[in-house]
């Protein structure tokens, strides 16, 4: 009997199969000897990817395609009407790569209604002309097939589309001719529109509220922005979906959904949609608002959303308490996905109102301020896959009471820094047997879980910044078991020592070990890690044979410790390959001596597993390198940071670091080079940090524009040194990161200063070291809105140019004890971001600047030791300053010096040839005019009382004037 129904069951699966397939002859008419031609003709002009194609594998509706058969009943793709006309054409996933242009047979296909041509490899070659042929084409999708360039006007003229994906990725198409409005503006019988990363950057067109038909449309990541049309959240029809993530500058808020509306399906992640959420939210069943600008509480309507399957508010300004919000909830019978992360929900959290039966999978509530007790209720969802509710106050002292034996299925669990004590002695944790990612960091553990030893499928393990004191345990490397093995494991930040012997990883990717005792004695390492982080710990060499421990590595930090000796060269290679990989290497902080190793800067990329790895971080900061910097950069140069600072290193700056375009942080400070700046590094496009301070440098810097074209600079620090000369204006004219955009009224950086390390889970964050105000700081990030000018204790000369107002982001700026002259230019009052200013020790002369008083944000100021005269200007903030900062200038009076301004009015100058309070110099013009008085009576004179005196004297004036 088993066996009669499954047969049955097989024979009705085949019948269906080829009733849906294209060999079903019933309701199509015989294959038209034309049509066949035709098709024969696509197939040979056709250019097929053969060595995928040939795979007996991949199956193929083309090898269908025989003389033999009819093309209505027997080939696949094809479908043709009862006149045997073809209808509908599929050559989706067919490795096509080329043969597809403007005079193809295919064109000539006129009953054609349907045409799918999707998922082909066509290499960035253009979607040819000549669509609009087919007059009676309805659906056309051409997504990832790998076309590029402009999309052809002629595709608009298709007005009889009820659906179009022209979707791509890698090579992108693009609407510029026609732009995206021309384009659009005749589709508006469109039911399906997908454009999804098609370069459009454009508004979207007011007309667009008009596509009164469409049930579907997605156009995410097409650089669209403006204003989006409410109307189209207001459309009747059954909108599934409306996805209009990824375009970061498109903006606008969410109207009150009206009570019949359809839309099912809302993604507007990673736009500037912005506002709070109306009450009346519709019937959505998906709702993606991740990483947007919505404030405010969640209404308490949502709760009553009973269609609603996932729901997506992370990373936003969300606020309130969520008590309300699961509380009673209907919506918990049917949703599957909750994702509240990265917002500022407070307070307590109900239990669920839904049993085991809940379909919910995944619950991410971390990065908020909830407290109270982890709502036990949640633990008995028995699909529960994915639990994340890290990084919040929560205050149970034991989470271990909770039901774990009951998420039988969960894969993920995030339990950090949620401020609470867990005791993992217990076996509850090993009855999870599909537990592959475990974070229990910041969790006040004091030893090593034991139920880690019989977790069979884990390949995530983070411990960090915990109190588990001791040895690292031998059985860590054995850790894991499942597919691969442990991947991740973090450790860092806790009180470990070596282990009783080495303890060899052999699957584990990613090994972070920072901030603990270890010594390395007996050596916890992974030879296949890409990402090693040991700083912060207590080892005092590195092993001659290094690269046997780091031949996969991407990234190598041992950075922090007690490491003598030199740096072996064996850094610059691979026992796999003969070359390392290594892209970021910090060594930073140690106590190595001896030369830099030439090969560590003349690295020759090397291509492995076909992408090239070449040295884009180097950080030996803090050590006692002598010799000088190899000047051995090469032309391949991919540097980004190179940072050298405090050490010992002499001789001259290398010209071949000008073979290091990509450079955004050079960092020398703090060492003895001498010589000039080389003019080589007077260009340098991507430029934004550079830090000379302190060294024996010497000679004009900045008398040229070409000395000083950093389009992209953000800080400089030229301090202590021995440069002279005068600094040109085209200097700070050519310093665009150091303005505000005038268009856009923003910084020309995007994002933050800092360089970061991402590899799968790890994001690691390489720091900056500048001195701000005389204190030298380390950070993390700098926001791109900070600059910094520091030009102190060197010989310049001259006037401060007038430019300098131009770099309106301004922070700090320093000119002190130099000799530079002239007054303070007043276009410092432009810098309205400035919060230290210091000019002292130089020869400034006239008015302190009244432009000056206007700067609210100065919180730093000193104007000692010059030539300033007159008084000091009248504001709130300048004369807050106390009298230090106006110390050394004879001619200066007012608050908040002792010197009154009107008694120097009333009593007479204490020397009449001296200058006055305006900044007149009675010596010069003494001298000055007794010069003019004999020079005049030694012309004049003799011409007046003398006759052949007169003629000797027009003589000379002829002479001179070269008259002749």
């Amino acid at each position: 009997m088993k066996s009669i129904q499954s047969a049955s069951i097989f024979l009705i699966f085949y019948i269906l199969h080829f009733s849906n397939s294209d060999s079903s002859c019933c309701v199509q008419g015989k294959c038209l000897s034309d049509q066949r031609a035709l098709l024969l003709q696509l197939n040979q002009s056709l250019i097929f990817d053969h060595f995928i194609i040939s795979d007996p594998g991949m199956p193929s509706k083309l090898s269908s395609w025989s003389l033999s058969t009819d093309c209505c009943c027997s080939w696949g793709g094809v479908r043709c009407d009862t006149a045997g006309h073809i209808t509908s054409l599929d050559l989706s996933g067919e490795r096509i790569s080329g043969g597809l242009n403007d005079s193809s047979s295919l064109f000539n296909l006129q009953h054609l209604e349907r045409l799918n041509m999707a998922l082909n490899q066509f290499s960035g070659t253009p979607i040819p002309s000549g669509l609009d042929r087919l007059a009676s084409l309805n659906y056309l999708n051409l997504s990832y097939s790998g076309f590029g360039g402009q999309i052809p006007i002629d595709i608009s003229h298709m007005t009889r589309l009820v659906t179009l994906d022209l979707s791509c990725r890698g090579s992108r198409l693009e609407l510029s001719n026609p732009d995206f409005k021309t384009f659009a503006r005749n589709l508006t019988g469109l039911r399906e529109f997908v454009l999804e990363s098609v370069n459009i950057s454009a508004k979207v067109p007011d007309f667009f509220g008009d596509f009164h038909n469409l049930t579907a449309l997605r156009l995410s990541d097409c650089g669209l922005y403006g204003k989006f049309p409410e109307r189209i959240l207001h459309f009747p029809l059954d909108l599934c979906p409306l996805d209009l993530s990824d375009n970061e500058l498109l903006q606008g808020s969410l109207p009150e959904f009206p009570s019949n509306g359809l839309l099912r399906e809302l993604v507007l992640e990673g736009t500037s949609f912005a506002g709070k959420l109306p009450y009346s939210i519709g019937n959505l069943t998906s709702l993606h608002l991740k990483y947007c600008y919505f404030n405010g509480s969640i209404p308490t309507s949502f709760s009553q959303l009973n269609r609603l399957q996932h729901l997506d508010l992370s990373a936003n300004s969300f606020t309130g308490q969520l008590d309300e919000f699961f509380d009673g909830s209907s919506m918990a019978n049917q949703l599957q996905y909750l994702d509240l992360s990265d917002n500022s929900f407070d307070g307590h959290i109900v239990e669920f109102s839904v049993g085991s039966s809940s379909p919910l999978w995944y619950v991410d509530l971390s990065n908020n301020q909830l407290q109270g007790r982890v709502p036990v209720s949640i633990f008995g969802f028995s699909k529960l896959n994915y639990l994340h509710l890290g990084s919040n106050n929560f205050s149970d002292s034991n989470i271990l009471d909770v039901p774990f034996h009951k998420l039988r299925n969960m894969n993920d669990l995030d339990l950090s820094n949620i401020r609470l004590s867990i005791n993992t002695s217990g076996a509850n944790l090993a009855l999870l047997p599909k537990l592959q990612r475990l974070t229990l960091s910041s969790c006040n553990l004091r030893e090593f879980p034991t139920f880690l030893e019989y977790q069979s499928q884990l390949f995530h393990l983070d411990l960090s910044s915990n109190q588990i004191r001791g040895k690292i345990p031998n059985w860590i490397g054995k850790m894991g078991g499942g597919l691969y093995g442990l991947d991740h494991l973090n450790l860092s930040n806790n009180f470990l020592e070596d282990p009783d012997r080495p303890v060899p990883l052999e699957s584990v990717m990613e090994l972070d070990f920072h901030s603990n005792l270890l010594q390395g004695k007996n050596p916890v390492s992974s030879l296949g890690a890409m990402f090693l982080d040991y700083s912060f710990n207590k080892f005092t060499s590195m092993p001659p044979n290094i690269s046997y421990y780091v031949t996969n590595a991407l990234f190598f930090s041992i950075s922090n410790n007690q490491i003598n000796g030199e740096i072996p060269t064996s850094l610059c290679e691979s026992k796999a390959s003969g070359a390392s990989r290594i892209e970021y290497l910090d060594l930073s902080h140690n106590n190595l001596s001896g030369p830099i190793p030439p090969c560590l800067v003349s690295k020759i990329p090397s291509q492995l597993q076909g992408s090239y790895r070449s040295l884009v971080l180097l950080n030996l900061r803090g050590n006692n390198l002598q010799g000088t910097i190899p000047n051995a950069f090469l032309e391949s140069c991919e540097l980004k940071k190179l940072d050298l600072n405090g050490n010992k290193l002499d001789g001259y700056l290398p010209r071949s670091l000008a073979n290091c375009t990509t450079l955004e942080v050079l960092d020398v400070g703090n060492n003895q080079l001498t010589g000039t700046y080389p003019s080589q590094l007077g260009s340098m496009p991507r430029l934004r940090v550079l830090i000379l301070r302190s060294n024996r440098l010497y000679g004009p810097w900045g008398n040229k524009a070409s000395e000083c074209n950093f389009p992209k600079l953000q800080i400089i620090d030229v301090s202590f040194n021995n440069f002279s000369g005068i600094i040109s204006k085209e200097c700070f004219s050519s310093w665009n990161g150091m303005m505000v955009n005038k268009i856009t009224e923003e910084s020309t950086h995007d994002g933050v200063l800092g360089f970061g390390f991402e590899f799968n889970d790890v994001n690691y964050q390489e720091s900056l070291t500048i001195t701000i105000k005389g204190v030298e700081m380390e950070v993390v990030k700098i926001l791109d809105s900070f600059t910094t000018v520091d030009f102190s204790s060197n010989r310049f000369e001259g006037e401060i140019p007038e430019s300098i107002g131009s770099l309106t982001l301004l922070y700090t700026l320093n000119f002190s004890r130099n000799a530079l002259t002239g007054p303070i230019p007043s276009t410092i009052g432009n810098l309205s971001h400035l919060e230290s200013l210091d000019l002292s020790r130089n020869k400034l002369i006239r008015k302190i600047p009244i432009q000056l008083a206007g700067l609210s944000s100065l919180a730093v100021l000193d104007l000692s030791f010059n030539k300033l005269v007159g008084e000091i200007p009248l504001g709130s903030q300048i004369r807050t300053f106390p009298s230090s900062a106006f110390e050394g200038n004879d001619g200066l009076c007012g608050i908040p010096l002792a010197k009154n301004c009107s008694s120097i009015m009333e009593s007479p100058p204490p020397n009449v040839l001296g200058s006055d309070q305006d900044g007149f110099d009675w010596v010069l013009f003494s001298v000055t005019f007794l010069g003019f008085v004999v020079g005049a009576s030694m012309v004049i004179g003799p011409q007046y009382f003398w006759k052949k005196g007169r003629e000797w004297a027009n003589d000379r004036i002829n002479r001179i004037l070269c008259i002749r």
